[in-house]
């Protein structure tokens, strides 16, 4: 989870804005804010500059830019992370290498590395279901 999603929690929790309010400004639906305040998904990058804008200037809430400036040493948002570009290939193709990579590191008896292999094609498919949730942004 990021420390944007942390910080949005703990304004949802204290009653300071509702998943509705931020969908709202982010334009989004109040299911996907939900699902970032829970950690299972994440804003595109136009949407967070424009949520993270609003939080500041209209509501006086600052909690969620310390962890994208460093302040906190927290895990930071990398907007690379997910590229909402409307095609999955790339993903797909990682995707398959990982596991492809978590198979024979399995067969070889190596269950550690295995699983990281299967974590990170794991992390590729969440990418790629991203790009699908989430329109491809216009630069």
């Amino acid at each position: 989870m990021t420390a944007f999603a942390r910080a949005l929690n703990r304004y949802v929790r204290r009653g300071q804005v509702t998943p509705a309010e931020m969908a709202e400004v982010a334009g989004c639906s109040a299911v996907h804010v939900r699902a970032v305040v829970r950690g299972d998904k994440n804003l595109a990058h136009k949407k967070v500059e424009r949520l993270s804008g609003w939080l500041v200037d209209e509501r006086g809430l600052t909690e969620h830019i310390e962890g994208m400036l460093g302040v906190s040493g927290a895990v930071h948002f990398h907007p690379e992370e997910v590229e909402n570009d409307d095609c999955l290939t790339q993903e797909i193709y990682d995707s398959r290498q990982y596991a492809a990579a978590a198979d024979s590191l399995l067969k070889a008896g190596d269950r550690k590395e295995a699983a990281e292999q299967m974590r990170r094609s794991i992390k590729r498919s969440k990418a790629a279901l991203a790009d699908i949730e989430m329109p491809a942004q216009d630069a």
